[in-house]
């Protein structure tokens, strides 16, 4: 798909960035060997899908992640595409995905339909897709007797009206007011391609496409406008002679691609077939030298080595075969063993990527209570609060109203010692942003900890403030990330001397830790970083400010 049709789609809808992993990964782990799920062989429901659109694809997640090679994938997908935590059920849960891409020049919300075998909270759902800005509110449209929503977004160069509809608990539609309120009345045309006969060739596939005259024109005129001028003339016989392309991924001990395609005369599928081998044969060049290009990366590098490999082979054992106006891809290979031990590491790497991302949100989040704190209080909160009674409480604490956690703060008596007995009952109730998420759940240790000195940002002899950050906040480490037993309100932190060797940090990477800085931003820092660089980014007036920390 063209760059630019791709990126106006995924910037649509957060959601689709991991549901689109799905072909990818069958594509890279085609060779599992184990069965997918075949009790369901019913259709696609494709009654919300709409006329418009230049591409339909239709995944079935469920019978993907049916197979016990490929399963630990999905909850890779659940962690980095954050399924699990706003919709409250794993994406292997997922029992059809259909969405229709409509061409860029239309300017329209691409429509989509989840149907899922657990309920759907609407809400939810509608925030794990379109992240909602202050003044964009949602607002309940009724038509019909029937109840849709709407939010504002800004996509596509300008402001969008998406509506969402649940025709039942467990599926939600989302397309253009029009196409929603068609979809209650029952008027919503489905596209004319899908009522071709391929179409019901591929239809109980794990994975299948169907894609249009339309769309092709649309990558033809994007490559030209990307500046691609040999690629575009190349691809310019397909958006000519092409009316449309059926297609299909079948799993089972090989993995089967399948390629119909309905050309307008026979001269266009002959002149097609030539174009679609001179494509292959480029892609294979690019797949080659890709794999030249990786040299020696590690594990992941190994793994990308391979994946290139198979999608080389994948070329080779393409088959194009023509019958008057119709040409039939045909593309099988065997089980690679390579495969499991590349899904093992994949999983492990994508977890840990995963949970260093979510480490940096929860630092983000407190950075920001950081500045909220400094802005009512017009000085940042000391690493130790001291009660009317001398009890020393944690910054931790403190922080409470402004990550958030109004109520939790109220619970806490800052007239009593921070491990009393009314006390430990807020203990218990931590909040997510200070626990790390490679800790357990029923954990109550903080993962992240002041640096408490002379001329840190947590001074232990006064309170600190922006103008006493001459180094500049952005240059200058307010907390780290660093695994120890410390209850998260206990006011205990990391002892900092800048004349004194460096605490330990970090501990839940093998290869580094992550630090806020006193502007709310995160970095993530190498083990091997330089003593004497990490002691001048910990100093808020030494002079020593480096330009690149």
């Amino acid at each position: 798909m063209s760059r630019n049709l791709l990126g106006r789609c995924s910037d649509s809808f957060f959601v689709l960035r991991g549901l689109a992993m799905v072909p990818v990964i069958i594509s890279l782990l085609g060779g599992l060997h184990g069965r997918l799920a075949a009790e369901d062989n019913s259709a696609f429901d494709l009654k919300y899908v709409g006329d418009k659109g230049g591409m339909v694809i239709a995944v079935r997640p469920e019978r993907i992640f049916s197979d016990a090679k490929i399963k630990p994938l999905a909850k890779v997908l659940d962690e980095t595409g954050r399924f699990r935590s706003a919709l409250n059920f794993s994406v292997a849960r997922i029992d059809q995905f259909v969405m229709a891409v409509i061409p860029p020049e239309e300017r329209e919300v691409p429509h989509m339909m989840i149907k899922a075998r657990d309920k759907i909270d609407l809400e939810k759902f509608i925030r794990l897709n379109q992240p909602l800005q202050p003044d964009h509110e949602l607002k309940q449209v009724e038509h019909r007797g029937k109840t849709y929503t709407t939010c504002e977004a800004d996509r596509f160069g300008g402001p969008l009206t998406i509506a969402y509809w649940q025709p039942d608990e467990n599926s939600v539609v989302v397309g253009t007011v029009e196409h929603i309120e068609n979809c209650i009345a029952g008027h919503a045309a489905k596209k004319q391609l899908l009522d071709v006969d391929q179409w019901s060739k591929v239809e109980k596939s794990p994975l299948a496409i169907a894609v249009d005259n339309s769309l092709l024109k649309a990558i033809a005129k994007d490559l030209g406008e990307f500046g691609d001028e040999p690629i575009a003339k190349l691809v310019a016989p397909l958006a000519e002679h092409v009316k449309y392309v059926v297609g299909s991924v079948n799993v089972g001990k090989r993995i089967e691609f399948l390629a119909l395609v309905e050309c307008e005369s026979v001269d266009g599928a002959k002149d097609t077939s030539e174009t679609i081998q001179a494509l292959l044969t480029i892609a294979k060049s690019f797949a080659q030298q890709s794999k030249e290009a990786l040299g020696d990366v590690g594990p992941l590098g190994e793994i990308q080595a391979k994946m290139l490999e198979m999608a080389t082979q994948l070329i080779d054992a393409v088959e194009i075969t023509r019958q008057g106006k119709e040409l039939k891809i045909v593309s099988t290979i065997e089980f690679k063993a390579f495969v499991v031990s590349a899904i093992d590491t994949a999983v492990a790497s994508a977890q840990m990527a995963a949970k260093r991302a979510q480490s940096m949100n929860n630092m983000k989040q407190m950075g920001l209570g950081f500045h909220n704190y400094a802005d009512v209080n017009k000085r940042f909160p000391p690493a130790v609060i001291v009660g009317s009674n001398g009890d020393k409480h944690s910054w931790r604490v403190a922080i409470l109203p402004y990550i958030g956690e109004q109520k939790l703060f109220e619970q806490y008596r800052f007239d009593e010692p921070w491990d009393s007995k009314e006390n430990l009952k807020v203990l218990a109730q931590m909040p997510e942003a200070f626990r790390h998420p490679d800790d357990p759940a029923d954990s109550t240790n903080t993962a992240y900890y002041a640096l408490v000195g002379p001329g840190t940002m947590f001074d232990s002899e006064k309170p600190v403030w922006f103008p006493d950050v001459t180094d500049g906040t952005s240059n200058t480490i307010m907390y780290v990330e660093a695994k120890r037993a410390v209850p998260w309100t206990k006011p205990e932190d990391i002892p900092y001397d800048p004349k004194g060797e460096l605490p330990d940090l970090g501990g839940y990477f093998p290869d580094g830790f992550n630090a806020t800085f006193g502007d709310g931003s995160v970095r993530f820092f190498s083990k091997d970083v330089d003593p004497l660089e990490l002691h001048k980014m910990i100093q808020i007036s030494d002079g020593q400010i480096l330009k690149d920390p």
